[in-house]
């Protein structure tokens, strides 16, 4: 049996919510009777919290809300696991992104109701219409508008123009390229133009299929000797995050290291422990048996 365990809701780690969900349905009946027992047993002043948990989860509203937001979650799921590897871009991401329409029978429906009252018509619901408009479509909602909040219409332009700026084709979008130049770095337009054309077919010589390698070959294309404002807006798009994903893996590591051992470690061990815990893609790779062989070689230190 796999453990699984509630975890502190965070505004930028999705995946914490849909992992909630899932402990409490495989662990629902385990926890109806924790509850039940701390009721039961009324040994401390918990039972008047356990009394109003256990009559709020075994209310059909809450097992329906439960099941639907996981399966909801499960798809927004997706899109999070994608921002969290390191060569996606937002402007790569933003293709997942759904675009809802509204169907014909929708129109249809808002039609009826308009005109029933003056032909009779019932409109029977069943109990699947009933959760379908008061627990689904709220929730599905809900999570479109943060969505679309969380993705706004010039932060996606914007990742996207970067995404087309790394790939050196300047001329088919110079939105990123343009703002940069009117807020900060003054760059000569016809001049970029021509180190872009000359960059570009450099970079296109030497381009590969890997998305890693592509990375470090646009590294060794564009120099600062060679291309100075290219070289500078190459950080800029570079220092534009994505997602707070990497800075939230920095920070849950450190505070599981220290947590763990109680912060008696001296500074270069803690920073060798979070590079390792950070950076575990890197770490797993490594053959534990040369490790404690090159260990065992060392002398004893008593």
């Amino acid at each position: 049996m796999n453990k699984l365990t509630l975890s502190a809701i965070s505004d930028t780690r999705w995946a914490c919510r849909h992992k909630n969900c899932k402990a409490v349905i495989e662990n629902f009946s385990s926890i109806v009777e924790v509850l039940k027992h701390e009721v039961e047993e009324d040994n401390d002043r918990n039972v008047s919290r356990a009394i109003g948990i256990l009559a709020t989860i075994q209310k059909m509203e809450f097992v329906v809300n439960l099941h639907v937001m996981h399966f909801a979650l499960a798809i927004i799921n997706i899109l999070s696991n994608k921002l969290q590897i390191k060569t996606e871009t937002l402007g790569h991401a933003a293709n997942l992104k759904r675009k809802r329409k509204e169907p014909d029978l929708l129109r249809d429906y808002c039609l009826s109701t308009t005109t029933g009252a003056e032909y009779n018509i019932n409109l029977i619901k069943t109990a699947k219409d009933y959760w379908m408009s008061h627990a689904y479509f709220p929730i599905i909602d809900a999570i479109i508008n943060d969505m679309k909040t969380r993705f706004s219409v010039e932060s996606l332009k914007m990742a996207k123009s970067i995404d087309i700026f790394l790939d050196l084709q300047y001329e088919k979008d110079s939105y990123f390229v343009n703002t940069t130049r009117s807020i900060s770095i003054k760059i000569e337009k016809d001049d970029l133009k021509c180190k872009f054309k000359v960059a570009k077919k450099v970079y296109e010589n030497q381009k590969v299929g890997n998305s890693k390698k592509q990375n470090e070959q646009l590294k060794s294309v564009i120099s600062y000797d060679t291309y100075p404002n290219i070289y500078k807006l190459m950080h800029v798009s570079l220092a534009i995050p994505i997602s707070s994903a990497t800075r939230e893996r920095c920070f849950s590591s450190m505070r599981r290291i220290i947590t763990y051992l109680r912060s008696n470690m001296e500074q270069d061990r803690l920073t060798n422990l979070s590079i390792i815990n950070i950076e575990r893609e890197l770490s797993n790779q490594i053959d534990n048996e040369q490790i404690l062989n090159k260990s065992a070689e060392k002398k004893r230190r008593m």
